[in-house]
């Protein structure tokens, strides 16, 4: 009988066709591997802000008419166009002045219980290491008057209550709400030419800025505003005390000198007035602390100013310094008018309804680092060696955690929500975008695809080998019977 030899020739050829078969599907594995697409991940398209307009649709162009023989009518004449309007230079003496500085200056200090705030004429303490008293405090002075917003949105007298209140009598705090004062000068004498843009103004008064609640004090006195062809500045005489947290008993003078307070760039000098929000964004300057210099809405008052703060060591709270509240820091709109009138401020509307935020607390863990919190007396040598005295431990601003590096951060507010504690106090300005993509489940399909391929080779190999070893082993020989 000669089956053994059939049997094996069958068995090789059934090995044969399942390897050739397994090597198909290992080659479509691996085609199937190779086509998976891999998901481009890219940035939400910002929209522009200056869109291209739509073409508009215009009519079909008529045919140029063909020559004319008659004779053309002769022109006629026009009329000499109108000179323009002269140069004209108004002579006022009853401008007014209106200015919050910033919301720093009317919110609540690191210190608790101690607020920012203005007053007019000077606000003394009398002596270094303790609070302004209401006593030492007055919302008028001669022709300057410190005006707090209401509910309703008019401006009032300001009172000594209203300092630590919003327009709806909430408490203050570090992040808003804030009390909304300013300070506002009458019978402001000078020249103004709406045509050329140019504008010369000066008040006679003196206020005071009072932060931690009386432990830093400087004065502004005789504003005077002076804008050609549309650029100016605001300048004062600036005055107040030196004092150092140390040594409580000093309290000394500073020596008054003129300042520039703030610089302006594209104003509109109108016949009602001016409106115009003081440069900040990119000024840099050089004070008793690093001036940050990174992320959105970093800047600063002038340097004129910064620099004769720094011996007050109050010059801080006008720049940026790497602060959750540095936002706070930036300068409020100034407001002037004359002849009896005064410009709207864009955007002004009612205080609205919020919950005071969380006052801050003194119980701190970790000392904070000394970039992290504008508090008078640093560790940071002022060129005077002079700082201010507190009457207590500052507070920082809250400590950084352990945020992902990257992620999207939001810019507070005037009357928004308090930031948390979980916000890094170099917390930047503005919306991040954040680029995220399943990379899980793309190496998974990866994974599998390869795998299954992997298999299909090595099944269909095996079975190649197998039908080869079959097929070409040599057959025994039959012994004669």
């Amino acid at each position: 009988m000669r089956r053994t030899p059939d049997l094996r020739l069958g068995a090789g050829l059934t090995a044969l066709v399942l390897g050739i078969s397994s090597l198909g599907l290992g080659l479509a594995g691996t085609t199937s591997a190779g086509a998976v697409e891999t998901p481009v991940v890219t940035e939400p398209a910002q929209p522009s802000d200056d869109p291209s307009p739509e073409p508009l649709p215009t009519d079909a162009p008529s045919p140029s008419p063909s020559p004319s023989l008659s004779p053309t009518a002769s022109p006629v004449p026009t009329e000499d166009p109108a000179p323009e309007e002269a140069d004209t230079e108004l002579v006022v003496d009853d401008a007014q002045f209106n200015w919050a500085l910033s919301q720093q200056t009317n919110a609540m200090s690191h210190n608790v219980g101690a607020p920012n705030f203005l007053g007019a004429g000077v606000a003394n303490p009398g002596r270094g290491g303790v609070e302004l008293t209401e006593s030492r405090w007055s919302a008028k002075a001669g022709n300057v008057t410190v005006q707090k917003q209401d509910a309703s949105g008019a401006w009032r007298t300001a009172t000594w209550k209203g300092i630590r209140t919003d327009a709806h009598d909430a408490p203050i705090g570090l992040y808003g709400p804030f009390s909304g004062h300013r300070v506002n000068f009458v019978s402001g004498q000078g020249t103004v030419n709406p045509a050329a843009d140019d504008a010369s103004i000066r008040w006679k008064g003196t206020f005071t800025v009072v932060y931690y609640g009386g432990n830093t004090v400087f004065t502004l006195t005789d504003p005077e505003m002076r804008v050609t062809n549309g650029k100016g500045t605001v300048t004062a005489t600036a005055g107040g005390w030196i004092a150092d947290r140390n040594n409580p008993k000093q309290w000394d003078p500073a020596v008054p000198k003129r300042v520039t307070v703030a610089d302006l760039s594209d104003v509109d000098v109108t016949e009602d007035g001016v409106v115009v929000t003081p440069d900040y964004a990119g000024v840099k300057i050089k004070g008793s602390e690093p001036q940050r210099r990174t992320g959105e809405g970093w800047g600063s008052f002038p340097q004129s100013l910064i620099t004769y703060l720094v011996p007050l060591n109050t010059d801080q709270f006008w720049y940026s310094t790497g602060l959750q509240s540095d936002w706070t820091k930036l300068p409020a709109p100034i407001q002037a008018g004359w002849n009896g009138r005064l410009p709207d401020v864009p955007g002004e509307t009612v205080p609205p309804k919020s919950k005071p935020s969380a006052k801050p607390s003194n119980a701190v863990v970790l000392p904070p680092a000394p970039s992290d919190v504008d508090t008078p007396g640093r560790t940071t040598p002022a060129p005077t060696g002079n700082v201010v005295p507190s009457p207590g431990p500052a507070v920082p601003d809250p400590l950084p955690s352990a945020q992902t590096a990257g992620q999207p951060t939001t810019v507070p507010s005037a009357s928004g929500p308090v930031p948390s504690a979980a916000e890094p106090s170099y917390q930047a300005f503005g919306p991040h975008t954040t680029v995220t993509s399943d990379v899980g489940a793309l190496h998974a399909t990866l994974t599998s695809a390869t795998t299954d391929a992997e298999a299909g080779w090595w099944v269909g190999g095996g079975l190649l080998l197998a039908a080869a070893a079959v097929l070409l082993a040599p057959t025994p020989r039959r012994r004669p019977s």
